[in-house]
């Protein structure tokens, strides 16, 4: 709880608005073009996912427009609590529903134990949609290594 008030209080760390907004690019995003920016949605997670940004996570999921894909940058969470499981399994659920490919990048121990713990890996987000990096995100979509759909029209600028 004092996490999720510390976040809350924090107006540096933002997680969802009630209507999709893209956020700011983080530098190693600069040679997206475009055309990819259009098709993906990428969260920046800036602070752990608790009990104040679950109904806001679930909000995320279900206002984006049409995308193929969404990547959660999870490099700065070191802690998912058990409101924020929930909230990322309905995230990730409505995600599917809307036949929307999760990436996941730069999981930490906690959240990829927790995750883990509840079954959550393997068993809805598959071990191969979670990537070290951002870098390696997207050498993924740029291989067969993700289904065709999403890496025949994603290349990324040299």
């Amino acid at each position: 709880k004092k996490m999720s008030e510390m976040a809350n209080d924090n107006p540096g760390i933002t997680i969802f608005s009630k209507s999709y907004i893209r956020q700011k690019a983080w530098q190693d995003e600069s040679d997206i073009t475009q055309e990819i920016q259009q098709k993906i949605y990428i969260k920046h997670f800036e602070g752990p996912i608790a009990s104040g940004f679950a109904s806001e996570l679930i909000m995320m999921a279900q206002s984006l427009p049409e995308v193929e894909i969404v990547i959660m940058r999870m490099e700065k969470v070191a802690y998912i609590d058990q409101l924020g499981v929930y909230a990322i399994k309905e995230a990730v659920t409505t995600l599917q529903e809307n036949n929307i490919l999760l990436l996941i990048t730069g999981m930490q121990i906690q959240p990829t134990d927790k995750l883990k713990q509840v079954r959550m890996i393997p068993y809805l987000i598959p071990e191969k949609n979670l990537h070290p990096d951002f870098q390696s995100v997207i050498k993924a979509l740029s291989t067969d290594n993700v289904p065709h759909r999403y890496s025949a029209n994603l290349a990324i600028k040299a």
